[in-house]
C-alpha cells in the first residue's frame, strides 16, 4: 500500500478478480477468441477450455427442436436450473421456478453470465432487460421455448422445389 500511495498516478485499483471469469462475461465468448484491447493485459488464458460443449450443444439444439412445447419448457426449466444454481453457487433443489430471479440473488454480472451460457448452449439470444426485470426460471423458459419455436416453423416453412 506504501508504494502505492508513494506511486505519482492520479488513480489505482487495489482489487481480488478472476479474470478469466470476468473475461467471459465481457466477451461472452471463452478468452482467447476475443479480448478488449482494454483488458487485453489483464485477462488470462482459461486454462479449462470453453465452458459449452459445441457437439452437446448441438445435440441439445435438436432435441428441444423435437420436442413439444410443453417438453420444451419443462426441459429448458431443468436446464436454467442447472445453469443457475452453478453461476450462484446453491443446489438446485434450493431454487424454485416460479420465484424471481432478483429474489434468488442473481445480480447483473450474473445475468451477463446467464445469457452467455445460454447463448452458447441454446443459440438463441434473449434482450439482457429480460434477465434484468425479475423473470422466474419458468418465464425464461416459456421465453426460449417460444424463440426455438419461431425458429423451428421458420425452417420448416422454407419450400424447396420438388425435382422432377
Amino acid at each position: 500500500l506504501g508504494k502505492i500511495l508513494e506511486a505519482d498516478r492520479p488513480q489505482t485499483t487495489v482489487m481480488i478478480a478472476d479474470w478469466a471469469t470476468l473475461g467471459r462475461l465481457v466477451t461472452g465468448a471463452p478468452l482467447g477468441e476475443i479480448k478488449p484491447r482494454l483488458l487485453e493485459h489483464l485477462l488470462v488464458q482459461d486454462e479449462s477450455g470453453p465452458s459449452v460443449d459445441s457437439e452437446a450443444a448441438e445435440a441439445l439444439q435438436r432435441e428441444l427442436a423435437g420436442l413439444d412445447i410443453e417438453q420444451r419448457e419443462q426441459r429448458l426449466r431443468d436446464i436454467f436450473s442447472e445453469q443457475l444454481a452453478e453461476i450462484m453457487g446453491l443446489d438446485i433443489e434450493d431454487l424454485d421456478p416460479i420465484q424471481p430471479l432478483n429474489a434468488m440473488g442473481l445480480d447483473s454480472l450474473m445475468a451477463i453470465e446467464l445469457g452467455s451460457k445460454l447463448q452458447m448452449l441454446l443459440n438463441t439470444t434473449l434482450p439482457m432487460s429480460i434477465y434484468l426485470e425479475g423473470p422466474s426460471i419458468s418465464t425464461l423458459a416459456q421465453h426460449v421455448a417460444k424463440a426455438i419455436e419461431e425458429k423451428t416453423q421458420s425452417s420448416d416453412s422454407v419450400v424447396t422445389p420438388a425435382s422432377e
